[in-house]
C-alpha cells in the first residue's frame, strides 16, 4: 500500500478539516499517543499540531477511511509521499523543532538555559502568529520582526493576553532569542549546503557563549556592589552612567519602583527583578581557583594527525 500513497490531491481545505478533526479526537481521548513525535512543529490558530499526524488525518477524511498508518508515508522530504511536502505545498509553515533543539544543545551547556530558550520561542511563535500583520508571514519573517522590534509592545501585549499569557518581561528578552533562532536557521542552511564537503575547524576560533565577567579579589573589596552595576550594564547594553535612565525607559519595571528616591535602592531592586527572571546568576568559586583558569585553557589539536595541545582562551 505504501507505493500507492500520493498527497498531490490533498488541499489546504483538507488540512483545515484535519485540524478540526484532531481537536475533536483530542477532546474525546482518541489520539494515538505514539504518533505525537515532532521533527517539525506545525502551528495553526496559535495551536500546536504534529504535522505527520495531521496529514494522515487529512488523507483519511478525503478518502473516507481509517487514519492513515504512519509507516506508509514519510515525515520529511520533498516528494508526493511526504507529510512535509504536503503541508508546505498548501501554504503552511513548519518550524524546525528538532534542528533548533540540537542547535541549542551545541550552543549552551546549561539545560535550564536550553529549556528556557526553547519554551519561550514556542510561546513567541503562538503570540506573534496571532498578530494581524504577521499572520501570513513565514517563521523567518516573524523572528526578524521580533528581533528588529517591528511589532509594538502594545500589539504584542494584546495578542499574548488573547492567548491567555501575561508575561510582559518576555517581550524584551525575545529580541535576543529571535536572533539565536535566526542564527540556528542560518547555521543549518550552511550545514546543508556543505554536507558533502570536509568539516574544517576555523583557524581563529572565537567565543560564542554569552558575556561573562569575573570579579576577583578578597572579601570587602566591593565585588558584590560592582556586580550589580555590571549585570545591568550587560542587560541594558549601556555604560554605568546610563543605567538609571535605562531603568526609567524599561517597560518591564513598575512605576512604583521607578519612583523610589534612593538611586542605589532602585538599581538593587531592578537587579533582583532580573535575577528572579533567570537573566542574572551569581556563581561563587572555591578559593583554590586562580584567575588564569578562567582566561586560558588547553585543547587537543588533531589537525596534523599527531595530538598536540594548544593554549586557547578559557
Amino acid at each position: 500500500m505504501s507505493e500507492e500513497i500520493d498527497f498531490s490531491d490533498i488541499t489546504r481545505d483538507d488540512i483545515l478539516k484535519a485540524f478540526i478533526k484532531y481537536d475533536e479526537m483530542k477532546i474525546n481521548n482518541q489520539l494515538n499517543n505514539h504518533r505525537q513525535a515532532k521533527d517539525y512543529l506545525l502551528f495553526w490558530n496559535s495551536q500546536e499540531y504534529p504535522h505527520k499526524y495531521i496529514v494522515g488525518i487529512a488523507y483519511s477524511l478525503k478518502y473516507n477511511q481509517e487514519p492513515l498508518d504512519n509507516t506508509y508515508y514519510n515525515s520529511t522530504g520533498h516528494h508526493k509521499r511526504s507529510a512535509q511536502w504536503c503541508i508546505e505545498k498548501n501554504g503552511f509553515i513548519l518550524y524546525a523543532d528538532k534542528k533548533y533543539k540540537e542547535y541549542l544543545q551545541k550552543k549552551y551547556d546549561n539545560q535550564k538555559t536550553i529549556d528556557t530558550y526553547y519554551s519561550d520561542l514556542k510561546k513567541a511563535i503562538k503570540i506573534f502568529q496571532n498578530i494581524e500583520k504577521l499572520k501570513n508571514k513565514d517563521l523567518n519573517e516573524i523572528f526578524k520582526s521580533m528581533s528588529n522590534s517591528d511589532v509594538s509592545f502594545e500589539e504584542y501585549d494584546k495578542s499574548q493576553k488573547e492567548l491567555g499569557f501575561n508575561d510582559k518581561s518576555l517581550f524584551n528578552t525575545l529580541k535576543t532569542k529571535a536572533k539565536t533562532y535566526l542564527e540556528a536557521i542560518k547555521e543549518n542552511n550552511n550545514t546543508d549546503k556543505n554536507q558533502d564537503g570536509d568539516d574544517e575547524m576555523p583557524k581563529n576560533p572565537k567565543q560564542t557563549q554569552p558575556l561573562n565577567q569575573i570579579l576577583y579579589g578578597p572579601p570587602g573589596t566591593g565585588k558584590t556592589y560592582n556586580t550589580i552595576n555590571k549585570a545591568l550594564e550587560v542587560i541594558y547594553n549601556c555604560r554605568e552612567n546610563d543605567i538609571l535612565q535605562k531603568i526609567q525607559d524599561d517597560t518591564n519595571i513598575s512605576q512604583e519602583l521607578k519612583d523610589i528616591k534612593d538611586e542605589r535602592e532602585i538599581v538593587k531592586k531592578v537587579f533582583e527583578y532580573y535575577k528572579e527572571l533567570g537573566q542574572i546568576e551569581f556563581v561563587t568559586f572555591h578559593q583554590s581557583y586562580g584567575y588564569e583558569e578562567f582566561v586560558e585553557g588547553i585543547r587537543a589539536d588533531l589537525g596534523s594527525g599527531d595530538i598536540k595541545y594548544n593554549r586557547l582562551i578559557g
